[in-house]
């Protein structure tokens, strides 16, 4: 999929999420704007993106199986103390959603990351305070509001997108200027692509082909196009759901079960619990794409969390 973990995709998601875009939201926000109709946050991604990272804080933290997990990953005396320096209780984000966009070349026509968040908070206000703390401002504007400038050592572009709704890019200008067009877009269309929906508390998303050794799973991969990995709550167990487009070898199904039976005996596996998630799987491939469905108990998986990463992912997270 890429050099980092799903795992690792949730933790840069968070850190650079809350460090670039959330320190500033509680100051001088004011009371939670309205409820309000905005687009499906699906509909202002520009297309492009290798890597999209899609969190909904609100419903994992609502779910007793999803948060347990989530605490074991960010404490929650970490998250109070967040909520009570910067004013901005974090679980209750309806939507956080990163997108990273490689080098410009070949089918890409821009890099750079961008950063969107939807929440209990006014947007344009948001934008106005972060704009006022860019040093220096290089350009502003107010249809939409959008402030770019340099941001704690980054050059930054902020937008309101909605009235709860703000993107950050960290990328050149063509970036946020795509994400604009997206907006006005978004405010015509009737349906979300059914291959970009978010229909879990946890989506990852990597377009593109993985850099593997032309051996084992790397053979076996050697023509993936797309993946979606997904996770949600369903009665005590966490289901992942795990979805591959490409072009696949006859018998590809019996290599994927070999593939997670393999990790569910490694120290790792046992550990995070896969030998549920063995017993359960189920694949269902063809020539060109294949669907794998497992369950997990989450108590499994917060304890395996607990004994592996432990203060080390609060450290990580630096949520503060």
């Amino acid at each position: 999929m890429s050099s980092l973990s799903a795992g690792g995709h949730v933790a840069l998601a968070l850190s650079l999420t809350l460090s670039l875009t959330l320190g500033a939201i509680g100051c001088g926000a004011g009371p939670a704007p309205a409820p309000v109709h905005e687009p499906p946050m699906e509909m202002l991604i520009p297309p492009g993106a290798t890597t999209i990272v899609a969190l909904s804080p609100s419903a994992i933290f609502a779910s007793a199986e999803l948060s347990s997990v989530a605490n074991e990953l960010v404490s929650a005396d970490r998250l109070e103390a967040f909520r009570a320096r910067h004013g901005v209780d974090l679980r209750t984000l309806e939507r956080l959603v990163v997108a990273e966009y490689g080098e410009p070349g070949r089918d890409r026509e821009v890099g750079g990351t961008l950063y969107l968040a939807r929440g209990p908070f006014h947007a344009e206000v948001v934008v106005a305070e972060i704009g006022n703390r860019m040093s220096p401002l290089e350009s502003q504007d107010d249809h939409p509001m959008r402030r770019a400038g340099m941001y704690r050592l980054s050059r930054v572009e902020l937008l309101a997108l909605g009235p709860t709704t703000v993107a950050l890019t960290d990328g050149p200008p063509e970036l946020a200027g795509r994400i604009v067009s997206m907006g006005r877009a978004a405010s015509t269309r009737a349906e979300v692509d059914v291959g970009m929906q978010f229909n879990a508390p946890l989506v990852l998303m990597r377009h593109g082909r993985p850099d593997l050794p032309p051996t084992g799973i790397g053979l076996l991969l050697a023509r993936l196009e797309h993946t979606t990995l997904s996770f949600e709550a369903v009665g005590s167990h966490l289901e992942v759901q795990v979805h591959l487009d490409g072009e696949f070898p006859p018998g590809a199904d019996e290599n994927f079960r070999t593939l997670v039976s393999s990790v569910a005996e490694s120290d790792l596996g046992r550990a995070l619990g896969m030998q549920e998630v063995e017993e359960s799987l189920v694949v269902e491939a063809t020539s060109t794409s294949v669907s794998m469905h497992a369950e997990i108990d989450a108590h499994t998986l917060s304890s395996g969390l607990r004994e592996l990463v432990g203060a080390e992912m609060n450290e990580l997270l630096n949520i503060e």
